[in-house]
This record gives structure tokens, C-alpha cells and sequence, in this order.
């Protein structure tokens, strides 16, 4: 099964939208599960992790293993950001 990693603001959300905004990317990880592999980001396994912990999550782990990426550009977010060059420039994968 082809590895999706599904990216979005976090950090930038505003406190009053954060818990119907990720609600609403947990519902979409939930229905692409029956056709690919979703690897989560660090926040989405409901752990706080330290910069160094997220990076590593979200960027060794998930976009260096991703065979796709969907990026939820909603809200800004320079970590989002991030893994779109990362998946874009370095791994050359797919980016919707």
C-alpha cells in the first residue's frame, strides 16, 4: 500500500478554530485509510514533542518515507512549509 503523509498548520492554528480543524484532518486521515498507508505527523498521535522530536516525526520518519503528500494549507505554517520543500525538493514526490 502507497505511504501518504498528510500535513497542516498546527502550531499557527487560532485556539478557537484548533479542535474543529483538527478534528476535521483526523475525519480525512480516517477515510484515505482504506486506500493508502497515512503516516501521522507528531500532534496527530496526541503527543506534545519538543522541535527536535517534531522534526523528526514529521520530516525523517513521515515525508523521507512518503510515496505522496497532501497538504492541508488552511491556516499558515512555516513547518508546513517546510515539508512541502522537503517532499517537493529533496524526495521529488507528488504534492496536492
Amino acid at each position: 500500500m502507497k505511504k501518504l503523509y498528510v500535513g497542516c498548520a498546527i502550531s499557527g492554528l487560532p485556539q478557537a478554530e484548533k479542535d474543529k480543524f483538527l478534528g476535521m484532518i483526523a475525519s480525512l486521515k480516517d477515510k484515505l485509510r482504506g486506500h493508502f498507508e497515512v503516516l501521522d505527523f507528531l500532534t496527530a498521535t496526541n503527543t506534545q514533542g519538543t522541535p527536535t522530536e517534531i522534526y523528526i516525526r514529521d520530516i525523517a520518519e513521515c515525508v523521507e518515507h512518503a510515496d505522496y503528500m497532501l497538504a492541508i494549507c488552511d491556516y499558515p505554517s512555516t513547518g508546513l512549509g517546510y515539508e512541502m520543500a522537503t517532499a517537493i525538493e529533496k524526495r521529488g514526490i507528488p504534492v496536492l
